[in-house]
Parts: structure tokens; sequence; C-alpha cells
């Protein structure tokens, strides 16, 4: 993948390979401004959950990437533009926060979809006295008809 672009919240971002950390969790991207793709998972536009993670804030306070996907409202358009610059258009159609406790890890990476969806995951709810975020936030997109 090359180019993730949501143009309601002006996201423009590459998009970067990503496997799992030492604690065998998704990886986050090692640049700020990309977002990562779950590469042992499915491709976008492929059947199945492609799923891509993004920070919702930096250090020093800045927003990153995904600071502003909470704006995102179903229909929404996503664009995935893959290496051979082939373009990937999917409509949001949910937004839902997930406590980290309780998290449908299965449903989201797998999910055993026939069809082809697009899981976007960020940070939700920082907890101050833990220092951690408490909860994750997936936008589920599925793929528009060409």
């Amino acid at each position: 993948m090359s180019k993730l672009a949501i143009p309601v919240i002006n996201v423009n971002s590459p998009v970067e390979a990503v496997g799992l950390d030492a604690q065998k969790r998704m990886a986050i991207p090692t640049k700020d401004s990309n977002v990562g793709w779950y590469k042992l998972g499915h491709k976008p536009g492929e059947a199945g959950n492609a799923v891509i993670d993004g920070h919702v804030s930096l250090t020093g306070g800045r927003q990153g990437v995904f600071y502003n996907l909470s704006k995102l409202k179903t229909g929404d358009s996503i664009v995935i533009t893959d290496d051979q610059q082939k373009q990937y258009r999917f409509n949001v159609t949910t937004s839902i926060i997930y406590s980290r406790d309780t998290f449908p890890l299965q449903d989201v990476f797998d999910g055993q979809q026939t069809r082809p969806l697009l899981k976007l995951i960020t940070c939700e709810s920082f907890d101050t006295s833990q220092k951690t975020y408490t909860d994750r936030r997936v936008v589920t997109a599925e793929l528009a008809a060409p």
C-alpha cells in the first residue's frame, strides 16, 4: 500500500506495512505521520478485514494522524491507493468504542468476512492515573461498488 486518504477529516497519509510487536500485538507505524496496515491479515480490496492503525495523539500533545477519526460518519469516504496506484474506495458503516479489556480481537482482525471490509483502529480515552489509553475506536468501512 502506499496511501490512505480520508478527505472529510483531512487525512492523507503514507501506509506502512506492520506486523506484531514484542507483546504479540499489532505493531504501530514507525513514523508518526504514517498509518500501519496489518500485513499478516488481508489487503484492502480482498475479501476479509483489512486492518489499519494510526496514532490519535503524539508526544507533546500534538495531534496524530487519526486525531479526528471520531468525526467520521456513516457514508464518509476512505480511499486506499496501493503500490500499483490502484484505488479502493470504502464507505464508513460504523464507528464503535471498545474497552481495552473487552476488545473483540477475533472479530476485528478476522471476523470470517466474505466481503472486503476496512477496519481503522486508534486509541481513545486516556487515563491520566494509569498513563495509558483504556479504550480503542474501530471504524468499519465497506468497499464501494466500482
